[in-house]
């Protein structure tokens, strides 16, 4: 499955970009940084924006910047239209030197108020391209420092695509680029560019006439630049020193065309904004998605867009386990739609959904089943028989029904989403994988715990397929199969399967999560079972740590931890 190692490196203010080398094709194990940045620069170059957007920058630029740039934020919201956006871009100011470090930074807030400078300065490089024409091939070269793990991570990158997500700034003089590698204890790449303008490609362009310092040989290249890596070779006798050879590839190269299509399969049903939300929640970054839909709650003009934001303000609560502050959000999307439907009847029973697996989530089960109830309600009433939303609906049931032991009636509302979710396309895989899980959870509360391993296994593996490496999701499984394995007494088994799932919730969770230390007091009991106190004790006391920060004081699972570790207590 594709992986893109994401780099991001602290190198000279001449060479300051984020690029990722992109192994394989598929979006769901991708770094964050290429599916970003390519979502973004799509919506963001076929967008219209008002003139105000200058002064909404510039204001934002003065609260962000030193009072040193002050005269040239002044310069910039009073003459922008006066330059173009290759001038303002070239000119050593605020404005490269925030774009640069917001798309390697991935920083939101920064990239929505720039995003008008992106669509001007992608459309002057094209109409460039289109007048220039270039007739030759040519080799441009660009430098750049690089950290020890990302300049060991190229080395061993011959015949790879390399994506640089930012704009990239080369030169066709050799000597002018590899003057800037002036620093011989420190990895740096010298990157020797061919390109052959008989391909399409991303657009680039000779800026000598149009940059700020109209410097001979300068070449520009579109936001989200694709190159495969040729070849490399040491620069004078400087083991950290490479010249890597990248050629320009086209827009149809078959790697990068399955790679784009498997992010398109992902936000399709979605627009503008919209598209760049879905790839943040696919990739579980909650905090970059509230980053996103707060700055567009505050731009909202309609009833459905207010509706919409604080459902997803909702969500993002949802799973932070901000449990409060989501039902808030959610309430507020449910007030705005219920003043809207009939005609958005889908969008109100989406928000009955959420209101009603939140409340399960905070044990209140009567009102999640009045809300999941309302949910199918409508979803049957306005979708066909095997509409993936209908699917959903009979999953969120038989959680309820599950959490209030009603397996038996838990497994008929699982088995009704498992054969809508089979018939589904591969969009919905990841629910599928869900489907078979909640199946083998029921069936090991009713103590079949060989059907119930096989359920797990299935959604495990399709979870390896379809979700980055370290997803929360794929934890939860293996804290599953963990807990299995522990009830059929197989403890090394189990304790295998819960340390993979401590490892992913520690690189994709925060370290106060309730599904850490969940983890956390399975391993202690496990460890009970094996008779070794010391290890279990330590491990209820990490549980108890978390959940002290996180649950009230009269918390049940307080109780049962702080009982867990004083039976430990009492063994040593």
């Amino acid at each position: 499955m594709p992986i893109v190692v994401n780099s991001k490196q602290n190198v000279t203010e001449q060479s300051d970009y984020d690029f990722a080398v992109v192994v394989k094709q598929n979006f769901d194990q991708v770094a964050l940084s290429y599916p970003y940045t390519k979502v973004f620069k799509d919506i963001v170059v076929n967008m219209k924006f008002y003139d105000y957007v200058v002064k909404d920058f510039t204001n934002y630029s003065r609260e962000m910047n030193s009072r040193s740039e002050s005269n040239h934020i002044d310069e910039f919201e009073h003459n922008y239209r006066a330059k173009s956006p290759i001038w303002w871009y070239t000119r050593q100011c605020f404005v490269n030197k925030m774009l640069t470090q917001a798309i390697r930074s991935l920083e939101i807030n920064t990239l929505f108020r720039m995003s008008f400078f992106i669509h001007d300065l992608h459309h002057q490089i094209e109409q460039l391209y289109k007048q220039q024409a270039h007739e030759k091939p040519f080799i441009v070269y660009h430098a750049q420092y690089v950290v020890h793990e990302t300049f060991q991570n190229l080395l061993k990158s011959i015949g790879q695509v390399m994506c640089f997500n930012d704009f990239l700034l080369a030169n066709e003089i050799f000597e002018d680029s590899i003057k800037t590698l002036t620093k011989p204890n420190t990895a740096g790449v010298l990157f020797q560019i061919s390109v052959n303008p008989a391909i399409k490609t991303v657009p680039f362009a000779s800026i000598q006439e149009t940059s700020y310092s109209q410097k001979q040989g300068q070449v520009l290249f579109a936001m989200h630049s694709m190159f495969r890596i040729d070849g490399m070779e040491m620069l004078s006798d400087n083991p950290l020193h490479y010249q890597i050879e990248l050629k320009l590839i086209s827009n149809d190269d078959p790697q990068i065309r399955q790679l784009d299509k498997s992010i398109e399969e992902n936000v399709s049903h979605v627009v503008e904004w919209q598209r760049l939300g879905e790839i943040l929640f696919k990739l579980s970054q909650f905090d970059k998605a509230e980053e996103l839909y707060r700055l567009l709650l505050e731009q909202a003009f309609s009833n459905n867009q207010l509706a919409l934001y604080y459902n997803q303000l909702g969500y993002v609560k949802d799973n932070q386990e901000d449990y409060e502050n989501a039902l808030i959000y959610y309430v507020k999307s449910l007030e705005m739609w219920q003043k809207i439907t009939p005609t958005n009847k889908q969008e109100l029973a989406i928000t009955y959904g959420n209101i009603g697996r939140l409340y399960c989530n905070l044990e209140d089960y009567p009102k999640a089943f009045l809300f999941n109830e309302k949910s199918l309600e409508i979803r049957k009433d306005i979708l066909a028989s095997d509409h993936p939303e209908l699917a959903s609906s009979y999953n969120n049931i038989g959680m309820v029904y599950q959490r209030t032991g009603d397996y038996r009636k838990a497994l008929e509302y699982f088995e009704k989403a498992l054969e809508i979710w089979q018939k589904s396309p591969p969009s919905n895989y990841p629910m599928l994988a869900t489907s078979y899980s909640n199946i083998g959870s029921t069936y090991e509360n009713l103590g079949d715990f060989t059907k119930a391993y096989s359920f797990f296994q299935k959604g495990l593996d399709i979870k390896k397929k379809t979700l980055p490496a370290n997803h929360p999701d794929l934890a939860i499984s293996y804290d599953n199969i963990g807990l299995l394995y522990q009830k059929m007494g197989e403890y090394s088994k189990a304790l295998s399967s819960l340390n993979r799932a401590v490892e992913i919730y520690q690189k994709s969770l925060s370290a106060d999560s309730s599904l850490l230390a969940t983890t956390y007091n399975n391993i202690g009991l496990t460890y009970q079972k094996l008779n070794d106190f010391s290890k279990a004790l330590s491990f209820h006391q990490k549980a108890l740590e978390i959940r002290k920060q996180i649950l009230p004081a009269d918390h049940p699972a307080l109780k049962a931890t702080q009982d867990n570790i004083d039976n430990c207590k009492k063994r040593l």
